[in-house]
């Protein structure tokens, strides 16, 4: 009796010691982010940034996994993660020269921004209010999958949704589905540098390209993307003075573009797919 005594109080004051704002390492190697210093260097099992906190993590070792907790944020850079990082929801990410080894999990009306980045499989947004791919500079590399679904909750509840997707390197499929936006999204097109490569396939469905009180009508714009399989762009939308673009993709297999509301349309600067496979009624 006197050991399971012993092994419940070990375990409490683990709990207890993860709950202080100032609190190091546990015996389990999880580290909380020290909110009088607000930042972290160093090896670690597991950090974790407490609710609404914030930490510069810099030339970090965090073998197993990030949390970014409900309203807080972060900025890595320098640093390696390896497995998973988790952003919870209505936080703040930057993940600059820095790798991930498994998936960075995006929730909520929360916003990532990445440069020179390595994710080892997956990025999956779930309801995400921004994701800023290329933002800070540098090629981010995406081993397996990027799914970006959804957006955070009904367009006049929200502050602001948009994406940018630029110098990413994708090595399986890319799909950003479901989503609006009321300041747009652009993947690839028009972002300098490196054009944005998808390994497998490119979905971009049923995504609406909303209006913002400041700015007027937004656009949904993918273009300049080397797709090793099959793309679909279909099913999206834009509000009155807002516009669709699918251009300049070179695209190996099938492209298919269908139920778009109002058509695709493109600049003078812009030229067609160009498509090895059979071109369903893209321009």
């Amino acid at each position: 009796m006197k050991k399971q005594v012993l092994v419940v109080l070990a375990c409490c004051g683990v709990f207890m010691a993860a709950g202080l704002p100032g609190a190091g390492a546990g015996s389990d190697g999880t580290t909380v982010c020290d909110q009088n210093t607000q930042t972290f260097s160093g090896t670690t099992t597991n950090l974790i940034v407490r609710i609404g906190g914030y930490c510069a993590i810099d030339n970090a070792t965090i073998t197993q996994d990030l949390v970014v907790q409900n309203g807080a944020s972060t900025d890595v850079t320098n640093s390696s993660i390896g497995y998973d990082e988790t952003i919870d929801g209505d936080s703040n990410d930057t993940l600059t020269n820095s790798t991930v080894g498994h998936d960075v999990k995006v929730q909520w009306a929360s916003q990532l921004v990445t440069g020179l980045a390595t994710i080892g499989n997956d990025l999956i947004a779930t309801h995400p209010a921004s994701i800023q791919i290329g933002g800070t500079g540098g090629r981010t590399t995406v081993g397996h999958d990027v799914l970006i679904n959804g957006s955070p909750g009904p367009p006049q509840k929200a502050d602001f949704a948009f994406d940018s997707l630029c110098d990413l390197s994708v090595g399986n499929d890319l799909l950003m589905t479901n989503r609006w936006v009321n300041f747009g999204f652009t993947i690839g097109d028009g972002c300098g540098g490196q054009p944005d490569t998808v390994g497998h396939d490119l979905v971009v469905t049923n995504d609406e390209a909303l209006a913002s009180h400041h700015f007027g009508p937004s656009e949904l714009d993918v273009g300049d993307i080397q797709v090793g399989n099959d793309a679909t762009f279909s099913g999206n939308s834009a509000v009155p003075g807002g516009y669709l673009e699918f251009n300049d993709n070179t695209i190996a297999g099938d492209a298919t573009c269908s139920k778009n509301t109002p058509s695709i349309t493109g600049d003078a600067a812009d030229g067609p797919n160009n498509v090895g496979g059979t071109n369903n009624g893209c321009p």
